[in-house]
């Protein structure tokens, strides 16, 4: 079944039609994080039904017609923190389940035309070592491969053969390498991205905790509002901590392209490489616990104190213990 640009782009989301499975309901069915973290196979969602949720462990009384070995790797997925596609391209081979559909595992074009704004720290360096001082507008990693491949210029084609020099490596390797680093900011974007749309979830989510803190009723509550304390203090945590990894990023990435060698781009390669499927579990659970709390109290003028608090103490809380 062709896959939905809301399935393939969403870091909680993964649609089960790219996994080798062998009951047909898999076709058109995805595995979610739900409020709480958990893994489940949502069997329908609509605006009117709402949505239906199954546990992997529930799945053969729902479908008798579901076969072990289906469950045994449905198992494994529920077991992923993250379902983004860098996360999974890595996972997925880990767990040594194979996906026929390459292209299952990219980002749609309207995410990746949406993330090139982004993307200047990859873009920009690199056109200065390439072009100099030319004024060339460069957005995404295709026209830096588009640029490449059509440039005449001496100057340019110059440039071209000293960057291959400095990076130890043939001309003719040039597309494949910019190609994988393109693919390397990219998934630095995608999760940048992430972050930043939460933001004004995560800072409205603060001033209500704040409200709760200073409720006289709640402040007899004392085990109340340490519970919403908590969950306060873990998420800002896990927010600080992909920040820091971001800061790092960028830090890196600048004393790269001020000097250009092999060591410098396998070193941040390797970085990012090594710390996506964190980033992923981390912003995957972000986003979820952000987006339940905006879905459940979109404006203030929603629940109250107590019913915001028992939410956090609740929903909010429940599988933030594996961060």
């Amino acid at each position: 079944m062709p896959i939905s640009n809301e399935d393939r782009d969403m870091i909680h989301i993964l649609p089960l039609s790219m996994i080798p499975l062998e009951a047909p309901v898999f076709q058109h069915t995805r595995m979610i994080k739900n409020s709480q973290l958990e893994s489940v196979v949502e069997i329908y969602k609509g605006e009117d039904t709402g949505s239906g949720q199954v546990p992997v462990g529930q799945l053969r009384t729902v479908y008798r017609d579901i076969g072990f070995e289906d469950v045994s790797i449905l198992q494994k997925l529920a077991g992923l923190h993250s379902y983004d596609v860098y996360s999974l391209r890595r996972l997925l081979r880990d767990l040594e389940i194979d996906v026929d559909d390459e292209e299952s595992l990219k980002l749609s074009d309207e995410k990746q035309h949406e993330l090139n704004s982004y993307m200047h720290l990859f873009t920009r360096p690199l056109i200065l070592q390439l072009y100099g001082k030319d004024k060339v507008e460069v957005k995404s990693g295709a026209q830096i491969l588009d640029l490449f491949q059509k440039s005449d210029s001496k100057d340019v084609l110059k440039n071209i053969k000293m960057f291959a020099q400095m990076l130890q490596i043939q001309v003719d390797e040039i597309p494949g390498f910019l190609a994988d680093y393109g693919d390397l900011y990219m998934s630095i974007s995608y999760y940048r991205q992430c972050l930043e749309n939460i933001g004004p979830i995560f800072q409205e989510f603060n001033a209500i905790i704040e409200e709760i803190q200073s409720n006289r009723q709640l402040q007899q509550n004392k085990a109340l509002i340490d519970s919403c304390t908590h969950v306060q203090t873990k998420l800002r945590r896990m927010a600080m901590t992909v920040m820091t990894r971001f800061r790092d990023f960028d830090n890196a990435s600048k004393s790269m392209w001020g000097e250009v060698n092999p060591n410098s781009f396998n070193g941040l390669g390797n970085s990012i490489r090594s710390s996506q499927t964190a980033l992923g579990g981390v912003l995957c659970a972000l986003s979820v616990k952000m987006n339940a709390w905006s879905s459940r109290f979109p404006h203030r003028q929603v629940g109250g104190p107590m019913k915001w608090a028992d939410f956090i103490s609740t929903d909010m809380r429940q599988g933030l213990e594996a961060f």
